[in-house]
C-alpha cells in the first residue's frame, strides 16, 4: 500500500510543472503502466527498452 502511495505522491508532485493538458495524460498513462508492470513483476526498464526497440516493426 505504501509503495503504492508513494507513486501516486510523486505524480502529484511532479503535476506542477505539466506544460499542457495533453503532457499531464501522457503521465497518468505512464504512470499507470509502471503500476502494473511492478504488480505483474515485469521489469518496467526492461519493458519501456523493449517498446522503443519495437516500436517501428
Amino acid at each position: 500500500m505504501e509503495a503504492q502511495l508513494k507513486l501516486k505522491i510523486r505524480n502529484r508532485k511532479n503535476a506542477m510543472f505539466y506544460k499542457t493538458l495533453s503532457g499531464a495524460s501522457i503521465s497518468d498513462v505512464i504512470t499507470s503502466i509502471i503500476a502494473t508492470a511492478g504488480k505483474a513483476g515485469i521489469n518496467v526498464f526492461n519493458y519501456f527498452n523493449l517498446l522503443q526497440r519495437e516500436r517501428e516493426k
